[in-house]
C-alpha cells in the first residue's frame, strides 16, 4: 500500500513539472510572439510595393520626386524606362512638375536609342508631344521652355526644316526669355545622410547661370542661313546679355558663316582670343589663391 503511494506521488510529480515545463514553453511562445508583431508592421511600413506597367515591375517610392528620379537615373533606356516615367503619372497624379518632367522623357524616348538614327515618323511623334507639354505646361516655365527648345532641335538638327525650327526658337525667346534654365536635383539616395527635415526642405530645382533666352538666341546664330542674320540676333544676344559668357560661343558661331567680310573674321578672331586670354588669366589666379589658401598661414611668412 506504501509502495503504491509513493509511485502515485512520483508520477504526480512528474506530471507537475512537464505541465510547468508545458506552461513555460508557452510562454516563450508567446513573448515571441508579441515581440514580433511591432516588427511585422513595422517591415509592412517600410516595404517597397510593385505594380505591373506594360509587364514591367516598376516599385512605388515615397515621393513623386523619388519616383521621378529612380526612372531617370535607375533604368537603363529602352521600355522598361518608358514604363518608369509612366508610373509617375500613374503613382502620383496630383504632381504636376513631376509628371510634366516624366512627359518630356517619355517624348525624348520616341526618338529611340539613338537620336541620330531616329525615323522620320518617330520625329514627328516626339514633336506632337512636345508642342502638347509646351501648351500644357505653361504655368510650369522649366517644363515648357526646355519642350520648346526641344521642339525647335528636332525640327533643325534631325528634320532639317531649319525655318520651323527658328520659330520654335523665336517662340521660346518671346515667352521665356528671361526664364533660368534649371537642372534636376541629384537622386535623393545620394543625401541620404541628411536628417528628414533637411531632406525635406531641398530645393527640386537648382538654377544654372544660363536663360532660356541666351539658349535660343545661339540656336537661332547656329541656324541662320548667312551671317546678315546671325549678326543681328548676336546684336540681341549682346545687347540684353552683354556680361554672359555666352557670347565667347557665339562669336565663335559667327565664325562659321562663310559670307563674313574680313573686316568682320578679323575682329571677331580677335575677341574670342582675347576673351580666351582672359579666361585662363582668371583660371590661373583663381588656381593660385586656391593653393596659398590651402597652404595656410606658413605660404605668407
Amino acid at each position: 500500500m506504501v509502495t503504491v503511494t509513493h509511485n502515485k506521488i512520483v508520477a504526480l510529480s512528474q506530471s507537475r513539472a512537464l505541465l510547468r515545463l508545458f506552461h513555460g514553453f508557452l510562454l516563450i511562445v508567446i513573448s515571441c510572439s508579441c515581440q514580433q508583431a511591432p516588427q511585422n508592421e513595422s517591415q509592412q511600413r517600410d516595404a517597397i510595393f510593385y505594380e505591373q506597367i506594360d509587364n514591367f515591375n516598376i516599385p512605388k517610392l515615397k515621393t513623386a520626386n523619388e519616383q521621378l528620379a529612380f526612372a531617370r537615373a535607375s533604368i537603363e533606356e529602352g521600355p522598361q524606362k518608358l514604363a518608369a516615367f509612366k508610373a509617375v503619372a500613374l503613382f502620383y497624379p496630383q504632381a504636376r512638375e513631376q509628371k510634366g518632367f516624366a512627359a518630356l522623357e517619355i517624348a525624348y524616348l520616341h526618338l529611340g536609342d539613338d537620336y541620330r538614327l531616329a525615323r522620320k515618323e518617330e520625329c514627328i511623334q516626339a514633336l506632337q508631344q512636345y508642342r502638347e507639354i509646351a501648351s500644357l505646361y505653361q504655368d510650369i516655365p522649366a517644363i515648357s521652355a526646355k519642350a520648346l527648345w526641344y521642339h525647335g532641335w528636332i525640327l533643325t538638327d534631325l528634320l532639317h526644316h531649319i525655318s520651323e525650327g527658328r520659330q520654335s526658337y523665336i517662340e521660346l525667346i518671346q515667352r521665356y526669355t528671361d526664364e533660368k534654365i534649371s537642372i534636376l536635383a541629384p537622386a535623393p539616395w545620394t543625401s541620404l545622410n541628411l536628417d528628414e527635415k533637411t531632406r525635406s526642405h531641398q530645393p527640386y530645382l537648382r538654377e544654372t547661370g544660363f536663360t532660356w533666352g541666351e539658349l535660343a538666341l545661339l540656336e537661332l546664330i547656329r541656324n541662320s542661313p548667312s551671317a546678315e542674320p546671325a549678326l543681328h540676333y548676336y546684336n540681341n544676344l549682346q545687347a540684353r546679355s552683354p556680361k554672359s559668357n555666352v557670347l565667347s560661343l557665339a562669336k565663335t558661331l559667327l565664325l562659321t558663316k562663310g559670307d563674313l567680310t574680313e573686316t568682320q573674321k578679323g575682329t571677331l578672331e580677335r575677341q574670342v582670343l582675347a576673351a580666351k586670354t582672359t579666361q585662363e588669366s582668371e583660371e590661373q589666379s583663381s588656381s593660385l589663391s586656391q593653393t596659398t589658401e590651402s597652404a595656410g598661414p606658413e605660404a605668407n611668412e
